[in-house]
């Protein structure tokens, strides 16, 4: 009797100890199998960011890839200092389950921006009665680090459907949040006795820039074909209405016209082209009042002065006006009794100094400069 008993004794001992060494591979299965297979340190990739004002940033902001054969936990060896206003190098350390360590370094750039969007515009919008406006067209907007800040126009007052003087304002702001505003006027006046579609002044438009603009050509030398085109149109006064479309294609159609039309036709050619530009209306009386242009090669940043109007009465040399100064249009102005006289806190002031005339444009249009 003694050894059947012994017998199952050893039996359920056996099987105990069975029981147990198969719980205990189950339970280290992982770190059993990590043990052997798990030989190398993780694998990262980090990325370089750029933070403004009081954002922040996490460890899992750097990292754009993560490989290892078990759990990684990644962190900074050193907490960052978002006091620093610039560049610093942010390290950042993964470790798996067995101890194995990456370190990587990032550069971190936190910028402090409180300076708004910089904003010029045409201070006054004409357009005719029953026209639309786009008026993102009649603004450019710059900002340091938003290459697209958000702009929000309230022409809540402006009537197109009735003639009359309204008042637009612009709200301009980055991604920090900070704006700036802009305030202009619309102008609606009556239409133009002839009316002509977008259609047939593109056509003419597209025309004239196939011969006077050639593939080679930079910015500067496209915006000098224009004004020479322009300007040499001969002057001839006529009554106008201020639909600056169809002025504009008058003059370039008729291949005569006066200041407005001048300054439109400019227009026209300039906006097919691509260049920013800007109304300017000289504030001497109506009935002497004349219109130009002010152009920007920098998509807004800068501008100059732009004048294609055949000066008929101001001899056979007459004064360059295209892409000049402030400084220049008033020495100008100045000794042809104040024609450019305007108010300067509307638009944007140019740089001191006029743009150089390029070397071939004498060889070119056969002009003394």
């Amino acid at each position: 009797m003694a050894w059947p008993y012994m017998l199952s004794v050893v039996m359920i001992v056996l099987i105990a100890i069975s029981v147990v060494f198969l719980y205990m591979i189950h339970i280290s299965r992982d770190n059993f199998f990590m043990s052997i297979r798990d030989k190398e340190a993780p694998i990262i990739r980090v990325t370089d960011l750029d933070i403004y004002n009081d954002e922040t940033v996490t460890v899992h902001d750097f990292v754009t890839e993560c490989d290892d054969v078990s759990r990684v936990k990644l962190s900074f060896q050193q907490e960052i200092d978002y006091s620093i206003n610039g560049d610093q190098i942010v390290t950042i350390v993964a470790v798996d389950e067995v101890g194995h360590r990456t370190v990587k370094s990032a550069r971190l750039s936190h910028v402090f921006d409180t300076t708004a969007p910089t904003v010029v515009g045409d201070p006054l919008i004409r357009t005719v009665r029953g026209e639309s406006i786009t008026y993102k067209k009649h603004i450019s907007v710059n900002d340091d680090h938003d290459p697209f800040p958000t702009i929000e126009i309230d022409n809540s007052e402006v009537n197109l459907d009735e003639e009359g003087t309204y008042p637009v304002h612009y709200t301009v702001t980055d991604f920090c949040g900070n704006s700036q505003t802009f305030d202009a006027q619309v102008v609606v006046t009556a239409p133009a006795s002839e009316s002509v579609s977008d259609e047939t002044i593109n056509e003419l438009l597209d025309a004239i820039l196939d011969q006077i603009i050639t593939d080679d050509m930079d910015d500067l030398h496209k915006v000098w074909a224009v004004y020479e085109y322009v300007r040499a149109i001969p002057y001839s006064k006529t009554d106008y209405s201020f639909d600056y479309k169809y002025e504009g294609y008058k003059i370039l159609r008729d291949q005569k016209g006066d200041c407005f039309g001048s300054y439109s036709a400019s227009r026209l050619l300039l906006d097919r082209l691509g260049f920013p530009n800007l109304s300017v209306e000289s504030d001497k009386a109506t009935a002497n009042k004349h219109f130009w242009n002010m152009v920007s090669l920098d998509g807004g940043k800068t501008y100059y002065h732009f004048d294609a109007t055949h000066w008929h009465e101001w001899g056979t040399v007459k004064p360059v006006m295209c892409m000049i100064s402030d400084e220049t249009l008033k020495k100008i102005s100045d000794e042809h009794k104040g024609t450019h006289t305007y108010d300067h806190t509307l638009l944007p002031a140019t740089p001191y100094e006029s743009m150089p005339v390029p070397s071939d444009i004498p060889t070119i249009y056969g002009d003394a400069y």
